[in-house]
C-alpha cells in the first residue's frame, strides 16, 4: 500500500511505501507488531480484521493474499477489485468450495477418485478467478511462484489492471466453463455488482 506523504524505510527506488498486514488472528498480529518493532521497521502496521471487513484509509496500489484458506482468497481478490487496486497477487491455499459442486457427468471416471476430484476443483477454482479478473479489466495469469519442494501450494494469481473491461470473448469463455461444470464460484457472487453490466447485462442497485 503506497503512501506518498512521508518517506519510510520501506522505500523502494525512492517511492515512499506503507504496508498494512491484515489477519483475524490477534496473537499473530501481536507477534508481527513485536517483530517489526524489534527490527526497527517503520511505515508498517498490522490490523486485526477479516479482509472482507477491512477498510483502508487510502486505496491500496497492491493487494497481496498469501495462502488465505478457501474462499478467503476470494474475499481478498474481491476487495482488491472494489478498491480498484492496480496489482493483485493471490497465492491460494486449501480450496474446498467447488469440489462438491462438480457435476460434469462426462468426467465421472475422473471425479470418482478423491485426489483427482480435488485437483480438478483446485484448477477450476483458480481458472474461474483469473477469468473473472480478465473480464473486469485485469491482465491475469496463473503461475508457479516457488518450487513445489518448498510448498505444494505454489500457484500465484498475478493480475494487473488495464483500461479494458467486459471483453465478450472472456465473458463467453467464463460462462461456458462455469455452466459446463455447474459451478457457483464465490468470487462471482462477491463481485456481482461489478460484473452485472458485462455478465448480467444490467446494473445492480446499491443497497440502501
Amino acid at each position: 500500500m503506497q503512501d506518498t506523504r512521508r518517506k519510510t524505510k520501506n522505500d523502494i527506488q525512492n517511492i515512499p511505501a506503507r504496508f498494512i498486514g491484515v489477519d483475524r488472528n490477534p496473537s499473530l498480529m501481536a507477534k508481527c507488531r513485536a517483530l517489526a518493532h524489534t527490527l526497527g521497521w517503520t511505515g508498517i502496521a498490522f490490523c486485526e480484521s477479516s479482509i472482507a471487513d477491512f477498510t483502508p484509509q487510502t486505496r491500496p496500489d497492491i493487494v497481496f493474499s498469501l495462502h488465505a484458506c478457501d474462499t478467503a482468497t476470494d474475499d481478498a481478490i474481491a476487495r482488491a477489485v472494489q478498491w480498484q487496486s492496480a496489482v493483485i497477487l493471490a497465492a491460494p491455499c486449501c480450496q474446498r468450495e467447488l469440489r462438491p459442486q462438480l457435476g460434469a457427468s462426462v468426467f465421472a471416471p475422473v471425479l470418482a477418485h478423491g485426489i483427482l476430484k480435488g485437483r480438478t476443483a483446485d484448477i477450476l477454482t483458480d481458472a474461474c478467478r483469473a477469468q473473472l479478473l480478465r473480464i473486469l479489466g485485469y491482465r491475469a495469469e496463473v503461475m508457479e511462484f516457488i518450487d513445489s519442494k518448498h510448498t505444494p501450494k505454489n500457484l500465484l494469481i498475478r493480475a494487473k489492471k488495464t483500461s479494458r473491461t467486459g471483453d465478450q470473448t472472456a465473458v463467453q469463455e467464463y460462462c461456458t466453463l462455469r455452466d459446463f461444470w455447474h459451478l457457483k464460484p464465490s468470487l462471482e457472487r462477491l463481485l456481482a455488482r461489478e460484473l452485472a453490466p458485462v455478465i448480467f447485462k444490467k446494473p445492480l442497485k446499491k443497497p440502501h
